[in-house]
């Protein structure tokens, strides 16, 4: 027999994956110290779960992305250089650093308890062969980087970002020679050929232990 039900004025899919390459203001919303994957099974590295907030495709605005940052390996070429630079990054644009601590062996929490609700900026890339949206090189960023400047970001949420979880510009003044990012993502959402080659990060950076 019919039931009777309250339907919802929100008829649209909500939380649906982030499908379109471009560069995002987003907010952690879950965080996972040792990452699985979907059977379950433990990865080598860590994961940040991300809503779009705002970005240079505004239709993505609401959609969610996954971050994947595997842990350095002494099997990696440059014996992990670039996951290690990676991980860095993330900590910086997620207020967990300072760039003036690169270099240095410290300890992170990424648990939900301390990571929900921090903001960053990142630009995603959709790899030839593949069906989910990644990481474009190391192109990930505190909201505060003047590297991020030219993106899209929602001001209020912006805004409503706790003191301590702010940087200065000059926070940044070493942060491009220390751990640059992997190109010169364009405020398009171009992914093509304005984009550098990734730097090699400097090997005395050393998170290994996380």
């Amino acid at each position: 027999m019919p039931i009777e039900v309250q339907t919802s004025d929100d008829a649209s899919t909500g939380g649906a994956f982030c499908k379109q390459p471009g560069t995002y203001h987003a907010m952690v919303i879950d965080s996972q110290e040792q990452a699985i994957d979907k059977d379950g099974k433990p990865l080598d590295g860590f994961r940040v779960v991300c809503q779009v907030l705002a970005g240079t495709v505004p239709s993505e605005k609401g959609k969610t992305f996954d971050l994947l940052f595997f842990h350095p390996k002494p099997t990696d070429k440059n014996e992990g250089a670039f996951a290690r630079k990676k991980q860095t990054r993330c900590f910086i644009a997620l207020s967990k650093m300072k760039p003036a601590d690169a270099g240095k062996k410290i300890a992170i929490d990424l648990t939900p308890d301390e990571t929900i609700g921090r903001q960053l900026v990142a630009t995603l890339e959709k790899e030839e062969g593949k069906n989910y949206l990644s990481l474009h090189f190391a192109d990930i960023f505190h909201v505060d980087d003047p590297e991020a400047a030219p993106f899209p970001k929602d001001a209020n949420l912006l805004a409503s970002l706790p003191p301590e979880w702010r940087m200065k510009p000059e926070d940044f003044g070493g942060a491009s020679a220390a751990v640059p990012a992997g190109g010169s993502p364009s405020p398009n959402g171009n992914n093509g050929s304005s984009h550098k080659q990734p730097a090699k990060a400097p090997s005395a950076v050393d998170l290994d232990d996380i």
